[in-house]
């Protein structure tokens, strides 16, 4: 009997070891599919989508195979957020008979997808190699986006860009890969953050160091040649706020200090942001009137929202708009589609995640991610950015890394 009880233990030992090993297996093909995502997102969105999706996929099946909790984040942020796609899918209902159930099922599933790879995130760089691994990646990524930029803005035309300088009154912008400058700029919210604690983590000059402040200035002088005031004034914004928080009082005065005269020395740079910041330019003008549709929306209907995906089709009833597009503004978006108390829920786990993040960052490196995180929040005030695909699978993969390194040191 002894004999057997310890061949039935060795048994079980070994099944629990090939176990442990399977699972390690498909932690690294998770893993794997998202740096595929990541690299791609900049050049094959759709690519980059499906890679997400099935990594996702593979994630919730990991999940219930394993013991423990399901979510590695708080409960107030997977409650809301549960909450929020809840009345998401409350939201299709409110859809008009003729906009067609399948597209807004299409957009609950999108939702869905950018929550699963929040969680998805949150839990696979708990491991701060993971989180190591992803930054290199997503640098090296940026790198190629960046001189892709480059090559376009050195041979191409503003009409072969895709937009008509003249038009804007704005100066010819980069845009890489990516259809629209603003995009560019979004990425770049985190990179040049994540560039620069890359370098200042460096304890002496050599030239593994040369060559990362090489790769911060490509970032950044790309980032000023989108010209984009959104992703200039939310960077700053978000450093400011950042430094605030470590009381870097002295670092603060020199960061304002230096923009200040970085911009009112360039004449590209001051007609880039002052002359052409104005109630007559295109830019200002479309948004303001977008949201003139967006909060007529959301008077309407408050509470439970005019239906996901249709402020394109409604603004217009409410103000005189330019063309069929987003609002402009990812917030006023949500409340005009999916209702005010649905803006809430999605808010509280931002305000949760935000102050929790400033309470506990430790490396330079959390500080650069949290940073890159906030200025895309910020920025969200006058761009629709979870709604396109590129930046919300970008924001939703660094705000789980962020999260993750919130409870589980660098």
């Amino acid at each position: 009997m002894a004999c057997l009880g310890s061949n039935l233990t060795d048994m079980l030992r070994l099944a629990e070891f090939r176990s442990e090993r399977l699972l390690s297996f498909f932690w690294r093909g998770v893993e794997a599919l998202s740096l595929l995502a990541i690299a791609c997102l900049p050049f094959f969105p759709q690519v980059a989508r499906k890679l997400s999706v099935a990594a996702v996929l593979i994630w919730l099946a990991l999940k219930a195979a394993e013991k423990g909790p399901f979510f590695a984040v708080p409960r107030v942020v997977w409650v809301n957020y549960a909450a929020f796609l809840f009345l998401i899918g409350l939201s299709i209902a409110a859809r008009p008979p003729d906009a067609g159930g399948t597209q807004g099922l299409w957009w609950y599933l999108k939702w869905g997808n950018y929550f699963g790879i929040f969680f998805m995130a949150a839990d696979m760089f708990r491991e701060p190699a993971r989180r190591s691994r992803f930054l290199f990646v997503f640098q090296i990524t940026m790198i190629a986006v960046c001189l892709n930029g480059v090559y376009r803005m050195a041979y191409a035309t503003p009409q072969t860009e895709g937009h008509s300088a003249e038009v804007l009154g704005r100066s010819f912008r980069m845009r890489g890969p990516f259809s629209w400058p603003n995009s560019l700029s979004v990425f770049l919210l985190f990179a040049v953050p994540v560039a620069f604690s890359e370098w200042f983590g460096e304890k002496r000059w050599s030239l593994k160091a040369a060559l990362k402040v090489g790769v911060l200035i490509l970032f950044s002088t790309c980032l000023i040649l989108t010209f984009s005031r959104s992703a200039f004034l939310a960077l700053f914004a978000a450093t400011a706020v950042m430094l605030a928080s470590k009381k870097a009082w002295r670092f603060l005065s020199l960061a304002g200090l230096s923009a200040g005269l970085f911009y009112l020395s360039s004449p590209v740079m001051r007609r880039n942001f002052f002359d052409s910041l104005s109630w007559k330019n295109v830019s200002v003008g479309e948004r303001l009137s977008f949201w003139k549709g967006a909060w007529g929306m959301i008077t309407a209907h408050p509470f439970r929202g005019s239906g996901i995906g249709m402020s394109p089709h409604l603004q217009g009833l409410y103000a005189t708009v330019p063309r069929s597009d987003l609002t402009h503004n990812a917030y006023l978006q949500i409340a005009a589609e999916v209702g005010v108390p649905a803006l809430i829920l999605f808010l509280i786990p931002v305000f949760f995640l935000t102050i929790r993040g400033a309470r506990r960052a430790g490396s330079v490196r959390d500080w650069a991610v949290w940073t890159g995180c906030l200025a895309f929040l910020f920025q969200a005030v006058v761009e629709s950015s979870f709604y396109y695909v590129q930046p919300a699978i970008l924001f939703w993969m660094f705000w789980g890394l962020s999260t993750a390194s919130q409870t589980h040191e660098a």
